[in-house]
């Protein structure tokens, strides 16, 4: 993956109430921070998804998410295909839910993105998506982290595309 252009990211949550949840939990919470790193993650777990990096997606996404990512990376690998991705820019990156019980805390992030993906066949001709198209994707990503563990990590627990 490579990426171009500029990002901009919504620092703000739709009605203030989700970071409110987070910072009665945490309150010593850091939106910007963490939506920088989201949105790092973003970028990481895409690239990672598109090269077939399973040990980078261990270290960042949840068993549940990482088993569905090795399921169609396998399958991807089986069928001699490669992904490339492409992100182009970020225009959202907000928190649009929070959660915190159990001892975890739950955070999903919008993401809209513009991309180029495309799947290549082993002989390199084009097997899915458009290389010359930019598409915008928005997606709901859920990270997760307990509330008293030293490793301040997120992971990775669930991802939903509109």
């Amino acid at each position: 993956m490579t990426e171009q252009g500029s990002d901009v990211a919504d620092y703000s949550s739709s009605a203030g109430q989700p970071v409110d949840m987070i910072r009665d939990i945490d309150p010593n919470f850091d939106l910007a921070a963490f939506l920088a790193g989201a949105r790092t993650a973003y970028k990481v777990i895409l690239q990672a998804y598109a090269h077939g990096d399973i040990q980078t997606l261990k270290r960042l996404v949840g068993p549940e998410v990482l088993q569905t990512f090795e399921r169609t990376i396998a399958g991807r690998r089986d069928r001699e295909e490669t992904l490339q991705l492409t992100l182009i820019g970020m225009s959202e990156a907000k928190v649009i839910d929070a959660l915190g019980e159990n001892g975890t805390v739950e955070i999903a992030v919008r993401f809209v993105s513009e991309v180029v993906s495309v799947t290549c066949s082993a002989n390199d001709s084009v097997a899915a998506g458009d290389p010359t198209l930019i598409v915008e994707v928005t997606d709901t990503w859920t990270f997760a982290r307990e509330t008293q563990s030293t490793k301040r990590d997120w992971m990775l627990i669930a991802t939903e595309g509109d």
